[in-house]
């Protein structure tokens, strides 16, 4: 069997590790940064505790991100760190939120447009750092290269696949899944499932692949 395994993105898992997320920024000598979150999270108490924490790092906030992130999503975000002259991005909620600000953070470094970058085919070659901060159990976005933009016209959706795509650290905290509904929880431990089953069934599966697999199957 030949395989190729790797995982670079830093990976701090701890109940309350959010709680630590000026250490991160302090020990990455991150100086100015942009939350990329939902208003929903925003607005709930635990959200307000971690605009609290950020209060010295982070003047910017954005949201309204749809549940499958579209083109102008991305249009809109990539705006929002440009104009933050942000030097790091937090991206907190779910896929979908993760997905758009790692596709954003990376249009915003190059001075680009997604769609400019979609017709001309371009190739991702710099971002923004991302912290990557999860609130669902399902995506794996903190930890992958890859970002799904959505036409919102012809439902068609894309992925796009780039190192540059990888977030530099995620902050997976237990915690923060108590603070979505159960529907949502439903949905995402569902997600879970499938990915792995699709994981250990599929002909690229590797030893490693099959432990992470097995584990999160059970």
């Amino acid at each position: 069997m030949n395989y190729k395994f790797g995982l670079p993105v830093e990976i701090i898992f701890k109940c309350g590790a959010v709680k630590n997320i000026n250490k991160v920024i302090k020990d990455n000598n991150f100086k100015k940064g942009i939350l990329i979150s939902s208003e929903r999270f925003i607005n709930s108490e635990y959200g307000q505790e971690i605009l609290q924490l950020l209060s010295e790092n982070v003047k910017n906030i954005h949201f309204g991100i749809s549940i499958n992130p579209t083109i102008e999503d991305v249009e809109r975000t990539t705006k929002a760190i440009k104009e933050s002259d942000a030097d790091f991005v937090i991206a907190l909620g779910g896929g979908s939120i993760l997905d758009c600000a790692k596709i954003s953070s990376c249009m915003a470094a190059m001075d680009t447009n997604i769609r400019y970058f979609l017709e001309n085919k371009l190739e991702i070659n710099k971002n923004i750092p991302v912290i990557a901060i999860p609130t669902t159990a399902g995506t794996g976005s903190e930890v992958t290269s890859v970002s799904v933009i959505s036409n919102k016209y012809t439902e068609d959706k894309f992925p796009i696949k780039s190192e540059y795509l990888l977030p530099k650290i995620a902050i997976i905290d237990p915690e923060l899944t108590l603070t979505v509904p159960k529907k949502v929880t439903a949905s995402s431990g569902i997600d879970v499932l499938s990915h792995a089953l699709e994981s250990y069934y599929s002909k690229n599966n590797n030893p490693i692949s099959d432990i992470l697999a097995i584990e999160s199957v059970k």
